[in-house]
């Protein structure tokens, strides 16, 4: 692992510990009602935080390989979605003050959407790459056709 690769996971993990901090801190200094769906909220904001944090520094060790430019970009869209869709469903806590259990079903929901995604853009380009590295080792092993040059 090379210095810079080490100084951009600090600076991912910097900036994620931050924004957690600054989730807790929105949540404890501002007026929010401390009733269960709210903590629940909390704790479902705090994980999608720590997932896409984390996932983004795992992502830096994936190197800058071509064959493997639909993992990065997915991913990272994937990561985006799923912090963005548990955010937007934090705000609406109010429509499930007396239906915790429907919540965190949404919340439960928006996590296996992602783990299918997550999962199938891995098993999608782990494919592409093995079927370019296939046809990079094929270039010049078969014989031309007449004709064809």
């Amino acid at each position: 692992m090379n210095l810079q690769s080490k100084n951009g996971k600090a600076a991912i993990g910097a900036i994620g510990i931050i924004a957690i901090a600054f989730t807790l801190a929105f949540f404890f200094l501002m007026d929010i009602e401390p009733i269960a769906v709210n903590i629940w909220a909390l704790i479902f904001v705090i994980l999608s935080e720590i997932v896409f944090f984390g996932g983004l520094m795992r992502l830096r060790n994936v190197g800058a390989d071509h064959n493997l430019v639909f993992l990065r970009a997915g991913f990272v869209a994937s990561l985006s979605i799923y912090l963005s869709a548990t955010l937007i469903s934090a705000f609406f806590t109010g429509a499930f003050r007396d239906r915790l259990n429907i919540f965190i079903l949404i919340q439960l929901a928006i996590i296996a959407v992602f783990l299918v995604a997550a999962i199938v853009l891995y098993t999608s380009s782990r494919n592409i790459t093995r079927r370019n590295l296939d046809d990079e080792l094929k270039v010049g092993t078969k014989e031309p056709k007449r004709g064809n040059f």
